[in-house]
């Protein structure tokens, strides 16, 4: 039963960090509008695109992720009362995973993806180191 309850600890926190960063992208969708006419499915029209978003663009893509991996953490540490930064860890693995096919599969600058994954791990520190019960 405690293993299973590891799992389920995991998979809420890798549920809720996604929905963080869906948040996010909708917000910075709303204050940063695509230009008109933007063909999504173009990789060239994206790569153009993401090449002439501003700093605040990505500052509050850098963010919300921040915040992502710190939930992350936090929630697979708080639902579990064994070994929460085992659990935060795991959680947390999954989800730079995932990440780290975002960052890849859509053209980010060299400079974003690093600052991206150097931030991901202090996050999840914290949010596990918080999220446990002690």
């Amino acid at each position: 039963m405690r293993q299973l309850r590891g799992v389920a600890a995991v998979l809420a926190a890798v549920v809720a960090g996604g929905l963080v960063v869906l948040g996010v992208e909708a917000l910075s969708g709303r204050v940063y509008p695509l230009p008109p006419g933007v063909d999504l499915s173009d990789p060239q029209a994206l790569a153009a695109m993401i090449a002439s978003m501003p700093a605040g663009a990505f500052a509050l893509l850098f963010a919300g992720w921040a915040l992502a991996a710190f939930l992350v953490g936090w929630i697979a540490a708080r639902l579990t009362a064994e070994q929460p930064m085992r659990n935060a860890w795991v959680a947390g693995g999954l989800f730079f995973f995932v990440g780290l096919m975002n960052l890849f599969a859509i053209p980010h600058p060299t400079w974003f993806r690093l600052v991206g994954m150097l931030a991901f791990l202090p996050s999840l520190y914290l949010g596990g180191r918080l999220g446990g019960r002690g």
